[in-house]
């Protein structure tokens, strides 16, 4: 594969922060040519529905560990700035890069873990050393790299490095005709729960309707092809159940709304005033969790459970901001729920969100 004449930048580093390094780049330079992010974690998960690829990201995995093939990626790739935001350095690259004369920036930076090659005594500090600059995710490693061989003039305490994103779209006009059925009800939504969460929804969304009678939930199952047999099934236990797909409307007599047609969640995050993530009380890394500065953007106040997945940093500064609130059972979130019935509360919420 040529390389094109723009600039190359070549990345090492998780996931979820291709698309936003690859947004911010575009915004910043007109002549942004191709951008090569290599990790293996990359190329093994840009697939999913959780991390969207940008289309212009050239996903190459790197030849970490081996001079040799290192100095020959970097001959063909001929990068101009080389962004490292993984905690483990690898020699061969980074030594390599170094005596090509290409800038090197270390971001998101913690103290890194030790290189495999431990034999060679010193090699954190040779290594960091050789970064042109480095910007720390908190004033605690700028203090504990300091001392591993990064002088002074060369390193900052900036922040972790964020997933931005744009709201999602949606109808105008369906928001509109939607907003006037739903008029005052207060609405609480599951985006994207897995199918383990729904009992936990249902019942906190039973103990929350104890204060609130008119309390509507929407759930937004992870797989929209599950709403029919959801359906199905919480009519069966007694709940007045509207589906989407056969054209039903939150009326006020519908206690559940089920979403189950694809790209409406930018839909419903501005219809809800409170939105819990799915997948966040599911135990373990099976199912994945939603972005939740999806909700947030949108003026919805954030819930989730303990499990975070990719999205812990994002998750962390919402909470920490007060934008966001984290349960760990059903009768947590049923109070979280009962708690943000108050629309002081949720606007002051949805305030610190765009702080």
């Amino acid at each position: 594969m040529a390389q094109s004449s723009g600039i190359a930048l070549s990345l090492y580093l998780a996931t979820r922060r291709v698309g936003g390094l690859a947004r911010a780049q575009r915004n910043l330079r007109a002549d942004f040519g191709d951008e090569q992010s290599n990790d293996t974690r990359v190329s093994e998960r840009l697939g999913r529905s959780e991390v969207p690829r940008p289309e212009d990201v050239i996903v190459q995995q790197a030849p970490y560990g081996y001079p040799a093939t290192a100095e020959a990626f970097l001959q063909h790739w001929r990068p101009d700035v080389v962004l490292w935001a993984d905690n483990k350095l690898d020699p061969a690259l980074i030594s390599c890069s170094h005596r090509a004369g290409i800038a090197m920036f270390l971001i998101d930076a913690r103290v890194p873990k030790r290189p495999v090659w431990r034999w060679l005594p010193g090699i954190r500090r040779t290594l960091l050393r050789q970064f042109d600059y480095v910007l720390a995710g908190e004033k605690q490693y700028v203090k504990r790299l300091r001392p591993l061989g990064v002088p002074a003039n060369r390193i900052e305490a900036v922040g972790f490095l964020q997933e931005g994103i744009a709201p999602l779209p949606c109808s105008h006009a369906e928001r509109d005709s939607l907003g006037e059925v739903i008029a005052t009800r207060p609405t609480w939504l599951a985006a994207g729960h897995s199918g383990l969460e729904v009992p936990m929804l249902v019942e906190a969304h039973a103990q929350a309707m104890r204060r609130s009678h008119r309390l509507l939930l929407v759930l937004a199952p992870q797989n929209p092809d599950d709403g029919a047999e959801l359906a199905t099934d919480l009519e069966t236990d007694g709940w007045v159940v509207g589906l989407r797909s056969r054209d039903d409307e939150p009326e006020p007599d519908v206690e559940i709304f089920i979403v189950d047609l694809p790209d409406e969640l930018g839909l419903w995050y501005r219809l809800s005033s409170i939105s819990f993530m799915g997948g966040s009380l599911t135990p373990g890394t099976k199912h994945p969790v939603r972005n939740p500065f999806e909700a947030a953007a949108l003026g919805s106040a954030v819930l989730s459970g303990p499990n975070h997945g990719i999205w812990h940093e994002s998750f962390e500064r919402l909470r920490e901001a007060g934008a966001a609130r984290t349960v760990n059972d059903t009768d947590g979130l049923a109070r979280a729920v009962e708690q943000l019935l108050s629309p002081e509360l949720v606007a002051e919420m949805a305030a610190a969100a765009w702080e």
